[in-house]
């Protein structure tokens, strides 16, 4: 259990509301391999580099996206992502975030 959050990744399913209002206390590798994340989820949170607080995170891949999110190799939307976009030229999106919610 996350003691910032008080959210048991491990043995509990969240929303991606829940989860965007807790995105700084919680790991995005946790969220990546616990929970089932959504293609829009995954884009502008677990690869924007705004919300990768650690070198683990920073490091992610598309490959590592599939293989705990294997649903997604089936989205449409995800799949043009990923081809579109290689671990160099993600892109961040402050727009859909209000980091300011959070200082």
């Amino acid at each position: 259990m996350n003691q910032k959050s008080g959210l048991d990744l491990l043995n509990n399913k969240y929303s991606m509301e829940l989860l965007k209002q807790y995105i700084f206390v919680l790991n995005l590798i946790d969220i990546l391999k616990t929970q089932y994340l959504t293609s829009e989820f995954v884009i502008n949170f677990i690869l924007n580099k705004d919300f990768q607080l650690t070198e683990e995170e920073n490091n992610l891949t598309i490959k590592d996206i599939f293989l705990y999110q294997p649903h997604l190799i089936n989205d449409l939307e995800f799949v043009n992502y990923s081809k579109r976009n290689t671990k160099t030229n993600i892109k961040t999106n402050k727009n859909i975030f209000n980091f300011e919610d959070y200082i």
